[in-house]
């Protein structure tokens, strides 16, 4: 279970957590819809924050093994951005980060997608004049 983080109050979560509690309160009621918070909602977020935090980390490092299986001198103990960008690209349920955790791109790469949109966008307009 956990080394606990946070102020569990009288149920015990205070030894269930890595997370603070109280810093989790924080952050949610910087929401302005939330009016009232329970510690069982507090709880409950904070452990499923810790199992994200769990299930991105375990998806790395099985991306950072089967990357360097090959090649044995790069080999590296640390989880990368690119390879936790990998692990977002690979999973449809987390297509919501894809803004946050976007795979690195070369500025000529950028540029080139740009290109191709333009292009995309005259022969679009293109069309529609011609109609």
């Amino acid at each position: 279970v956990g080394v606990g983080g946070g102020e569990g109050g009288d149920n015990g979560n205070k030894m269930l957590t890595l997370l603070p509690l109280s810093r989790v309160r924080t952050i949610m009621k910087q929401c302005p819809d939330i009016s009232a918070l329970s510690q069982e909602s507090i709880f409950l977020i904070t452990r499923a924050t810790e199992l994200f935090i769990e299930l991105m980390t375990r998806e790395s490092y099985d991306i950072m093994e089967e990357k360097y299986k090959s090649n044995q001198s790069e080999r590296t103990s640390q989880i990368i951005y690119k390879d936790l960008a990998s692990v977002v690209d690979k999973y449809d349920c987390l297509v919501f980060l894809s803004d946050i955790v976007p795979q690195k791109i070369t500025v000529r790469e950028y540029y080139k997608l740009l290109q191709e949109e333009e292009e995309e966008e005259n022969k679009e307009n293109g069309n529609e004049k011609e109609t």
